[in-house]
């Protein structure tokens, strides 16, 4: 039976994870002072037992109840960031709006039992360089939400250079959700990302946000890198600009990313943000850690499926549940998959073939290279293009990267002991917290019960009522 546990000592816990499905218990230091350790490991253990496995689904397109599309609009860019993954010389590759609509109603005509869609038109270079397209895909989007009733956003992140008060006001006419990119402080931001003539943003990019009035649904995109590990000085830079803050480490492959050289720097930097979070929790500023759970980051992630005990059977859906129209008019299983032979999944003359589909996601759903840790139920497994520009293979693993995910796992199981033990009345405004932003991506009952009760009005006017509060959405609810 003990091949079916793992188990890992820290200097205050002893955690025990069920390798069949992932399910986790601890032991504290006080309960370790009141019986013997190998008593209370056997005990924890058969609290584990009774979980079945995992259930692991077949491939079907109609599993997918979220499906992100995204469209290589342009590779044209006003920043030249040190560490971008860009490799178009800044040629303009623009796609025509007619292309970029046949992409988008074919990709959505495969699927079924969708509840939301997301459509991204970031690409790879700078989206707010063609606000025009912007707006198409913006028009696009309520038309196509109010055709199917359901959700169909459009959403995008911009280095902020072009976010001024005519192009904010463009945008949230055309109903995009945006967030910037920005590293941190002035001095965190500015050694990596300058414009093509070499000169410092950061000033020019926090003037627009000052501009911006509503920043409640305002992310910030931070990319961890080599000459920027202060995940702290981060928080604390953007704290007070931007409700949201995903920070997602920069690839490990390049001089500029997480690497061997770097990565026990990584850690304790992690290490020392775990302990400021719970610090700063434990005395009521909430801030952080909310504006971690919010958004995508990469360290959130791994503390909102813990706090839910949510065991993941791949690390993400490209392939299957997201869709990247490329510049060349190729299909790939998501925008960093963009010139990865092994990961193209279609092409825009004849469509995604639903085999190449099955193939990526068959080998996220086997993680053959994870073995016996127990991190891959939350971590999901390797990153097939990480995997690709470290290894040369999509099916290999990054160890640097697997380290440091490992890490993440530990930390995260380290806040949620602490906080069970300590404050769980604030560990369940967590889970609320992270089972409501989990819940985003579900059918909206509300809405779809007042349209079935009024079909006279569209999905759109009925969101736009219950999103601002209007009266006259409980009063269509109570007819």
């Amino acid at each position: 039976m003990d091949k079916d546990f793992y188990i890992h000592k820290t200097n205050n816990y002893i955690f025990i994870i069920n390798m069949r499905n992932g399910d986790f218990t601890h032991i504290s230091k006080s309960e370790l002072n009141q019986a013997d350790e190998s008593t209370l490991i056997n005990l924890k253990k058969q609290s584990l037992v009774s979980h079945a496995n995992q259930s692991m689904d077949e491939f079907s397109l109609d599993n997918v109840k979220v499906l992100f599309l995204s469209i290589h609009a342009s590779s044209n860019c006003n920043l030249k960031c040190r560490y971008c993954f860009r490799d178009f010389n800044n040629q303009s590759t623009d796609l025509p709006t007619e292309e970029i609509k046949v992409f988008l109603d074919n990709a959505i005509k495969m699927y079924r039992n969708l509840e939301k869609i997301i459509v991204d038109p970031s690409g790879s270079g700078e989206p707010l360089m063609n606000m025009e397209l912007l707006e198409y895909i913006g028009a696009y989007c309520k038309e196509k939400s109010d055709e199917l009733s359901i959700e169909v956003l459009p959403m995008l992140v911009s280095n902020g250079l072009l976010l001024d008060e005519t192009n904010v006001s463009r945008l949230r006419k055309s109903g995009i959700l945006f967030g910037v990119s920005i590293d941190g402080n002035r001095k965190q931001h500015d050694v990596n990302r300058q414009d093509v003539h070499h000169q410092d943003t950061y000033k020019k990019i926090m003037k627009n946000l000052k501009h911006i009035k509503d920043k409640s649904l305002l992310g910030a995109a931070v990319t961890l890198n080599a000459s920027n590990l202060d995940i702290i000085s981060i928080y604390e830079s953007l704290i007070n600009f931007f409700p949201t803050i995903s920070v997602k480490p920069a690839r490990s492959n390049t001089i500029y990313g997480i690497n061997q050289s770097n990565i026990d720097s990584a850690l304790k930097a992690y290490t020392d943000f775990a302990e400021f979070l719970i610090k700063k929790s434990m005395n009521g500023d909430l801030r952080y850690i909310a504006a971690m759970l919010n958004g995508d980051d990469y360290f959130g992630k791994f503390l909102s499926r813990i706090i839910l005990k949510q065991a993941v059977s791949t690390r993400c859906d490209a392939g299957f549940g997201r869709l990247s129209l490329s510049y060349d008019k190729k299909i790939y299983a998501c925008p960093a998959a963009i010139g990865i032979s092994e990961l193209q999944v279609g092409s825009l003359s004849e469509g995604v073939d639903e085999k190449k589909q099955r193939f990526i996601y068959e080998l996220q759903m086997s993680r053959s290279k994870c073995g016996s840790c127990p991190a891959k139920f939350v971590c999901g497994g390797e990153c097939l293009v990480n995997s690709y520009y470290s290894t040369g293979k999509i099916d290999v693993l990054d160890n640097v990267m697997c380290k440091l995910k490992r890490h993440l796992y530990w930390q995260s199981q380290i806040v949620y002991a602490y906080l069970l033990e300590n404050n769980p009345r604030l560990l369940n405004i967590l889970y609320e917290w992270s089972l409501e932003k989990a819940n985003r991506f579900n059918i909206d009952h509300e809405i779809n019960d007042v349209l079935q009760k009024h079909p006279e009005y569209t999905f759109t006017t009925i969101k736009s009522l219950k999103d601002h509060h209007d009266p006259k959405f409980d009063q269509l609810k109570s007819k």
